[in-house]
Parts: C-alpha cells; structure tokens; sequence
C-alpha cells in the first residue's frame, strides 16, 4: 500500500489515510491467491485507523450524528468490518461488492494529490499538519475533519450551482 501519511504511531499501531487508489489494489489483491493475505491485512489497517478516529470524535446527538464526521467513520467501520467478515467466511464476491460500495459511497480521498490539496488548505486556515507529533491521532482527525468538511463544501456547490 502506498503510505501516504508516515510517522502516525500511537500505542505501536500505524495509521495512514487511505484513498481510493488503494481500495483498487486491496481489489487487485484479492483476486490472487498468494496475494489475498495482504489485502486483509491491509484492510484491517484500515479498519484499525478508522475505529480509532472514531473513539476520537465529537458526536452529535440525533439526527445529526447521521451527517458528522463520527457518522461517516462508523459507516466505513460497519463496511470494513463486513468485509472482513466475507473474505473469513470465504464470501470473496459479496466482499468484492461491499468493497465496490464502499469506494462509491464513502468519503475517502482519491488519491495521494488529492491529499496534498487538502493538507494546502490546512496549512493556509493554520489546521494541525499531519507530522507525526506527539498527539498524531488528533493530527489524522484534523485532516479527516478537514477532508470531511471540502467533500461536503463540494458537494454543496454541485447542489446549488449544477454544472460547475
């Protein structure tokens, strides 16, 4: 996997931002034998960094929490877990499709310039920069908050102002 963000150590665990470049590989992966254990494991990674983002969230109570960033990481922590679940029990095309799904349907970054982007823009409104500090997982939340907030601006304008 392409390791994007280096240096988030917490507690021994890495934790990286994954894109959807990646979710195309962890594909590839699958799809052969000698190569489907690394696939796991990269998803569990995933897994891993996305739970504890999660822990690390301020939900907001009702119907709001459908629409957080907490909301969002538990929709991709139900999807990976269902994945893993699938590959366990030897489902490989229903944990193809989630994986499908998932890519289509979660906010995740494309690929490794549009991270560079949004760590632009962090740096320009003085955002917590991903440098692998001492408090690492808040600077991972920083950007998932960050990230969040430019899908749903994009989002938004798409809505209000179609065609641009």
């Amino acid at each position: 996997m392409d390791r994007i963000v280096k240096g988030f150590i917490m507690d021994e665990e890495t934790f990286f931002i994954a894109t959807k470049a990646d979710l195309r590989s962890i594909r590839e992966k699958l799809a052969h034998p000698d190569t489907c254990h690394e696939a796991k494991d990269m998803l569990k990674q995933i897994l891993r960094t996305k739970e504890r983002l999660f822990w690390q969230t301020d939900s907001p109570e009702g119907c709001a929490a459908l629409f957080s960033l907490a909301g969002e990481l538990l929709r991709q922590v139900r999807v990976i877990e269902g994945i893993l679940d699938d590959l366990n029990e030897k489902y490989l095309s229903r944990a193809l499709s989630k994986l499908d799904w998932y890519e289509d349907n979660v906010v995740i970054p494309e690929d490794k310039r549009e991270i560079e982007f949004v760590r632009e823009i962090m740096d320009q409104e003085n955002h917590s920069t991903l440098s692998g500090g001492e408090d690492s997982v808040g600077s991972l939340l920083a950007f998932e908050q960050c990230f969040f907030h430019y899908k749903q601006q994009m989002l938004f304008s798409k809505v209000v102002r179609p065609g641009i």
